[in-house]
């Protein structure tokens, strides 16, 4: 069963509805999520972020490589990961052909190519070196900065060729901050950047150009230099500026910007060691975040990377209010549904419902077919129909008319809940029980056992559940429950791989399975065929 990731894993609506009483107002927002060792990160150093086209995050840390799906970090290491020799990572690059490209501390460089880690070393032209950076052109090229000299990837011979390089006499290393990425490195008079696969040359002065120690750049060309003492330099348009690090208190330093794909200037100041300190509200309170890396992902989520801690995600939310003066039914709403038309739904406690239709809202109330009473739930059905549930009724609205259903589904009391399974079954949650409606039958299994039983018939369905995710690789699954006078019967079956009776492993869980129906009185088969699925059936009695 293939999940989307880090898109996928947040909730799809087409916008976020803030239902209140107060004035229609549409601003921006935002909210954090903040990630450290102790919720999965391998360490809280985090020196590089990449997306790839599948959706993942790969984030480089001092202690592996670590890929993030929207909801779990995975880390890779030497310890459990065929190929790797080394988990302090520094840099990431994906080239033109899809491979992920990660250089260490130690020298060694990483490929992913086809899911398969393979380190390369002194043997393929390394220079057993701390790795400063990979970059690339969208021809295909690969390129490494290391013992102060660029190497480009030769795919012909698997080896790392040097490249011309200008003679350093000072320091090198990464070029900061740079969308592209980049490498930069002294000579007695110049400052030399390499980005995009060209060397371009900055005059610096002696003095200079001995106590460079860091150097980025941002996406409007401005280079800033980090020197030994307590100044920062910054040459833009053929002219420099030097700004004092140790700023007095109750002032800001040097200030940069820097701009998302939708043209929006995050002010950012500058601090020790060429860091960047972003300060956003959100919520009514401030966050400051000292960050070492950025990145925006295809969503225009902003990654942010710490040098101690972890690693931060900010996201933009829209919240745009609706209430009775933007022409809702009621100010107090109970039930929001989203249709497959991207109609929005909304149920008022004193009666009536609004759809929000490409920016239209049309009400219904008893004047056009609603039942009275307050709306409790909504669901879209297979078909289309939207169900919708009211204290007084159960009614299918098609084709622009309310039909009452209540008659031939309605378990009696209040519906709070609406739901239809992939079996096309109507599961209604209502004040006296789960009801269920299949071909002509409702069963309700609210109190058909005691509470130990209930959890152990529970246990069973979460099991046969975790090993259609974890083992199955299927497409589809569906859980039905029976409930006659005499017993229920349970049926939980995947369109999956399926397997052999001699290929079952321990993880399956299928000894506690078994042991929990034994404990609840019951029976139960389980029929595999390989590449076909698998259907667990349970049948547990009914006592007094």
């Amino acid at each position: 069963m293939r999940r989307s990731v880090i898109r996928g894993a947040t909730v799809s609506l087409r916008i976020l509805l803030l239902i209140s009483g107060f004035v229609s107002t549409a601003r921006a927002q935002y909210s954090f999520d903040h990630w450290t060792a102790e919720t999965g990160l391998p360490q809280n150093i985090i020196t590089a972020i990449h997306q790839t086209p599948e959706g993942y995050l790969w984030i480089a840390t001092l202690d592996g490589l670590t890929r993030f799906d929207g909801v779990r970090f995975t880390v890779f290491n030497k310890s459990n990961t065929p190929g790797l020799t080394s988990n302090r990572f520094y840099c990431i690059y994906q080239d033109a052909h899809g491979d992920l490209w990660a250089g260490t501390e130690v020298g060694v460089v990483t490929r992913i190519h086809q899911g398969r880690f393979i380190t390369y070393t002194s043997e393929h032209g390394l220079p057993k070196s701390f790795v400063w950076g990979v970059t690339g052109d969208s021809q295909g090229h690969v390129w490494i900065f290391s013992g102060n000299k660029v190497r480009e990837w030769d795919p012909a011979s698997e080896r790392f060729v040097e490249r011309e390089t200008p003679p350093f006499a000072g320091g090198s290393g990464n070029l900061g901050w740079n969308t592209n990425g980049g490498f930069w490195g002294l000579d007695p008079t110049s400052l030399h950047l390499f980005v995009s696969g060209k060397w371009t040359q900055l005059a610096l002065s002696p003095e200079l150009g001995r106590q460079v120690k860091r150097v980025a750049q941002t996406d409007d060309g401005a280079i800033w230099i980090l020197p030994s003492g307590t100044r920062l330099v910054r040459f833009k348009d053929g002219k420099s500026n030097s700004f004092p690090l140790l700023k007095k208190p109750g002032t800001s330093g040097p200030m940069t910007e820097w701009s998302d794909r939708t043209g929006k200037l995050w002010k950012m100041e500058v601090v020790q060691n060429l860091l960047r300190k972003v300060t956003i509200a959100s919520s009514g309170r401030s966050e400051t975040i000292i960050l070492s890396t950025l990145y925006e992902d295809r969503d225009g989520n902003l990654w942010l990377g710490t040098d101690g801690q972890g690693l931060y995600r900010i996201r933009k939310q829209i919240v745009t209010s609706y209430s009775r003066e933007q022409g809702l039914v009621g100010r107090n709403v109970y039930p929001v549904c989203e249709d497959r038309a991207g109609a929005i739904w909304v149920g008022a406690w004193d009666g009536g419902l609004s759809q929000i239709k490409s920016g239209k809202i049309t009400n219904f109330k008893s004047g056009q077919g609603l039942s009275a009473g307050e709306v409790t739930a909504f669901c879209e059905d297979q078909a289309g129909r939207m169900w919708v549930a009211t204290d007084t009724d159960l009614q299918i609205f098609d084709h622009e008319r309310f039909t009452s259903v209540k008659a031939q589904y309605a378990p009696g009391q209040r519906i709070n809940v609406i739901f239809q399974d992939q079996m096309g079954a109507m599961w209604f949650g209502a004040d006296n029980g789960l009801f269920r409606y299949h071909e002509g039958e409702i069963d309700n299994i609210d109190n058909a056992f005691n509470p130990t039983a209930e959890i152990n018939l529970y246990r069973i369905v979460q099991e046969s559940l975790n090993n259609i995710v974890k083992h199955s690789a299927a497409s589809a699954a569906d859980v039905v429950i029976k409930r006659s006078p005499h017993n229920v019967t349970v049926r939980i079956h995947d369109n999956g791989r399926g397997f052999a009776a001699g290929e079952v492993k321990s993880g399956f869980g299928l000894s506690s399975i078994a042991e929990r129906v034994r404990m609840l009185g019951g029976a139960h088969t389980i029929d595999s065929i390989p590449g076909k699925g698998t259907t667990v059936r349970l049948t547990l009695e009914l006592k007094g």
